[in-house]
């Protein structure tokens, strides 16, 4: 359950003047670095929120969105909760992208006792800790492997697994998943490879997965190497029945283009399409696409719902200084 309280913190720092006229809330994402187009993909979303909240003037304030750029690393992450997290006039946080970035950076919010939503990233042991300040709205890694061993065994019919992942928080949960559950639904894993972020030749691992004789292949991965692990697969002829993906880098428009007639017959999870049988998702996606002339992914969707379940959380009628916390 969310409840509001309010307290009166008179401030006087530099950047915080004007903060009885305004709800701010600070935003870090991946604006430059690896991440980037993910980042890009987030702040379309928080923008999109961000003018429905102003339109509809349900807070009473206005609304002032404060952008930090992690540079896709996590130790900058965490620097920048600490940046935020010490201003009075910062009512919540949002963020990061990365699950690499986003798990320490809300162990430093929960520290500070400041609200800190996190829209995508879904390593389980965000939630794990304890954290009484600390809210996901995106489903978990350990979500992400239930459906993917779901749809291999009921619609693949495939027997023997490999999986392929990024040595990163993201990567190894949600590998971590799938090791776990496939073999509880008559999986075998016959191949488990770890590859670091950026590379630039795969084709020893692929060469090794493809040797263990998979008949269903699991990429965790962001953009870059997305496209690259499919090319290469071709390369060597990889050819198994399906190649299933974690979302991420998969999910984006971008792996279609980067990735060609490499991506046929490569089935990813994700956490929302502009067909899901929601309401109003069909709509918004027309809506977005008029406004960016951008396709959406979940990662805008997650940014827009996140900003908009602040701003039910945050009272209309405050009359109050200093800052809102959510607990």
């Amino acid at each position: 359950m969310i409840s509001i309280c309010a307290f009166a913190a008179g401030c006087s720092r530099e950047g915080e003047q004007g903060a009885e006229n305004s709800i701010r809330v600070g935003i870090i994402t991946s604006i430059t670095g690896a991440e980037a187009r993910f980042g890009q993909a987030q702040k379309y979303g928080y923008q999109m929120a961000h003018d429905e909240i102003e339109a509809r003037g349900v807070l009473g304030k206005r609304l002032e969105l404060i952008y930090q750029d992690d540079t896709s690393k996590p130790e900058v992450a965490s620097l920048t909760v600490e940046k935020l997290a010490d201003r009075s006039d910062i009512v919540a946080l949002m963020g990061a992208y990365s699950s690499s970035a986003t798990f320490p950076a809300a162990a430093v919010a929960d520290r500070y006792h400041i609200p800190f939503i996190c829209p995508s990233a879904t390593t389980d042991e965000i939630t794990r800790q304890g954290y009484q300040w600390v809210f996901r709205v995106c489903a978990s890694a350990s979500d992400y492997g239930r459906t993917l061993v779901e749809f291999l065994t009921k619609v693949a019919d495939a027997h023997k697994l490999a999986v392929v992942y990024e040595n990163t928080q993201f990567g190894s949960s949600v590998a971590r998943a799938a090791l776990e559950q496939a073999p509880r639904a008559g999986i075998e894993i016959v191949a488990y490879e770890a590859y670091d972020q950026g590379g630039t030749d795969f084709t020893p691992l692929l060469t090794r997965v493809k040797s263990a004789g998979p008949d269903a292949v699991l990429f965790v991965s962001y953009l870059a190497d997305a496209t690259l692990l499919m090319r290469q697969s071709k390369e060597i002829d990889l050819n198994p029945k399906v190649f299933t993906a974690g979302g991420a880098g998969f999910s984006l428009p971008d792996f279609l283009k980067g990735a060609g007639d490499t991506a046929e017959y490569t089935i990813s999870v994700t956490q929302w399409t502009p067909d899901a049988k929601w309401t109003g998702s069909r709509e918004w996606a027309d809506k977005f696409r008029t406004r960016f002339n951008y396709e959406p992914s979940y990662h805008s969707v997650q940014a827009y719902m996140s900003l908009m379940i602040l701003a039910d959380a945050i009272p209309s009628t405050s009359t109050m200084s200093g800052r809102t916390t959510i607990r």
